[in-house]
């Protein structure tokens, strides 16, 4: 009796709530989707073209080096070429990429309707063709960051965290591998040089910049406490991820992974406090984040001078000035998805003009947003970034194994990495799609968690 009480229960909350297919309680996913551990493992092997795809942006270093107007990363002035070889990978990528979403194509249409606002945000991408500067253009792009949301879905609802977190470790060790061999072998597409920052590893990326931020995202789920596996087994990749980041060169990698790392010490020894001690740690928390505030305020340009970086970040807050003044002339939907930076063209010539600098994107992620869609297109991702936080506190208060740490440590880096560089709504990005990863794996969790409530309190 008390058994069928506590199924109708489920039941009733989970009918309105989220597809059934990932919240069967007591079931593990093998069962739920009929798949066996051979399938999944064929199945992670069969990922890691596409996702090798995304990870680059569709464009190796070692692949043509003419500028491209679109090409398959951002801006125009830096994009490079892809050539043919190029156009057939993105081609193969995406023929599995849209094989494997119709194979689940009734759940990840569920999904489509369950996350209303981040599919939203990219259908708003697809439809801003009606105001863009260029509408081809924004059609294209907005159709690939359409599929590649889905493709999201698709991730979370066939794979458990775990799964996901050691395809894209292994991934990580894949891409360090090529680079190092490029470095090693074609110096010419590998390394980078320039008087600032000397020489720089780019492996297959690029640029340094890229391959920084990339590489942190590859190197997170790896970061994650390993207590039950030997070192020897974990720390080479580990070792060999790491030592990419730092030899990129890229200042904004190092101070984000460095804060992911703390993150996820505190996240590691909160649980080991009671509630009142958590309280004091908070308290303090927000005490030493107003004395850090007001340290950078007093001591700011001094600390970034000691990392090579003058109190403009590097031209930034130029970028971010005249962009202020390009946003307010289209306010509301922005000038259309992947085309505010056509060079020398349109509203971009005048950005170019006015720093005397050449880039192809703004620097930060919510400015890039604001540019692209507007603020309609900022307010629906504060939307989808306001959920998933609060997705992840309640993933922390309720979650003592630590399930979703890597969800809520990719929100972490996204935040910290949006503040100078932009990892959200871009197209053919493994990055933007793992901010959607994230935001539908902690939703997917809180389901969980409350269902076992439901269910040890009913039983």
């Amino acid at each position: 009796m008390y058994a069928t009480f506590t199924c109708w229960m489920v039941y009733l909350h989970e009918k309105d709530s989220m597809p059934t297919v990932i919240l069967k309680p007591g079931h593990p996913r093998s069962e739920v989707e009929g798949s066996s551990s051979s399938a999944q493992q064929k199945l992670g092997w069969t990922l890691l073209l596409p996702l090798l795809f995304f990870v680059v942006h569709g464009v190796f270093s070692f692949f043509s080096t003419g500028t491209a107007v679109g090409g398959f990363s951002p801006g125009s002035v830096t994009t490079r070429d892809p050539g043919v070889l190029g156009y057939a990978f993105a081609g193969v990528a995406y023929l599995i990429v849209v094989w494997l979403i119709t194979s689940q194509l009734k759940t990840v249409f569920s999904f489509a309707m369950h996350f209303k606002m981040l599919t939203l945000l990219a259908i708003l991408t697809i439809a801003s063709a009606f105001w863009s500067q260029n509408p081809g253009r924004s059609f294209l792009y907005g159709s690939l960051y359409f599929v590649d949301t889905l493709f999201a879905y698709y991730l979370v609802i066939r794979l458990e965290p775990e799964e996901i977190m050691a395809i894209v470790s292994r991934l990580g060790v894949i891409v360090s591998v090529l680079g190092l061999l490029v470095v090693i072998f074609l110096p010419q597409f590998g390394m980078s040089h320039d008087a600032r920052n000397g020489v720089a590893w780019e492996g297959i990326f690029s640029d340094r910049t890229s391959a920084g931020k990339a590489l942190v995202y590859l190197l997170s789920p790896a970061l994650i406490s390993r207590s039950s596996r030997k070192p020897s087994s974990w720390l080479p990749p580990v070792l060999l991820v790491a030592l990419m980041v730092v030899m990129a060169r890229s200042v904004s990698a190092i101070f984000v992974l460095s804060i992911y790392v703390a993150f996820l010490f505190l996240l590691h020894r909160s649980r080991k406090l009671d509630s009142r001690l958590l309280f004091v740690g908070t308290v303090a928390g927000i005490f030493a984040i107003v004395f850090v505030t007001l340290f950078w305020l007093e001591y700011g340009a001094d600390v970034l001078r000691l990392f090579g970086r003058d109190p403009t970040l590097t031209g930034r807050t130029l970028i971010w000035k005249v962009l202020a003044h390009s946003i307010l002339k289209r306010p509301l939907l922005g000038y259309g998805f992947y085309a505010f930076w056509q060079g020398i063209k349109g509203e971009s010539a005048n950005v170019i003009y006015l720093t005397h600098w050449s880039f192809g994107y703004a620097h930060n992620g919510i400015i890039e947003i604001f540019l692209q869609l507007g603020s309609v297109g900022v307010v629906i991702f504060f939307v989808t970034l306001f959920k998933a936080i609060r997705d992840a506190l309640f993933c922390f208060r309720n979650d003592s194994s630590g399930t979703y740490d890597w969800y809520m440590g990719l929100l972490v880096i996204t935040i910290f990495y949006n503040l100078d560089e932009a990892t959200v709504v871009w197209p053919n990005d493994l990055l933007s799609i793992l901010y959607v990863v994230a935001c539908c794996g902690l939703a997917v969790g809180v389901k969980r968690l409350q269902q076992k409530k439901l269910v040890v309190m009913y039983a």
